[in-house]
């Protein structure tokens, strides 16, 4: 019998190459399952059921924003006693006094109020209500 040349002869794996291979495609397949799942645990839309922020802090940011737009002098405003507080889950009010320059340059004291909600869809901040009345 005359010897088969190398190219003709029939390739075997290795035993246990198989298994190993196999086992490692399933490992695979379940830590892609679980970092899919941790992403959309992380990641999860409006399904959350943690309460919606208090917005507060920003409720009075804005309502010195809303305050300043009736001003005569909005750059010398200077906004003391302030205070806010959470209404309800999208309603805000908040308060307190300013000081800013009238038509003729004197300092003036008011007092002011607002009213604000928050869109958070639009992320967007509207104003009910901005009373400002000199003190």
């Amino acid at each position: 019998m005359t010897p088969t040349p190398l190219e003709q002869r029939p390739i075997k794996p290795a035993p246990g190459k198989g298994a190993q291979i196999v086992g490692g495609l399933v490992v695979l397949v379940l830590l892609g399952g679980c970092l899919a799942g941790a992403v959309a645990f992380l990641f999860r839309g409006g399904s959350s059921s943690k309460p919606p922020a208090d917005r507060s802090l920003e409720a009075r940011a804005m309502c010195e924003t809303f305050v300043k737009r009736q001003l005569k002098a909005p750059a010398t405003a200077k906004f003391s006693d302030e205070s806010s507080a959470k209404v309800s889950d999208v309603e805000y009010t908040a308060g307190g006094s300013v000081d800013s320059q009238n038509s003729f340059g004197a300092l003036l004291r008011s007092t002011f109020a607002c009213d604000l909600t928050y869109d958070a869809a639009k992320q967007e901040w509207t104003s009910k209500s901005v009373s400002v009345v000199p003190a």
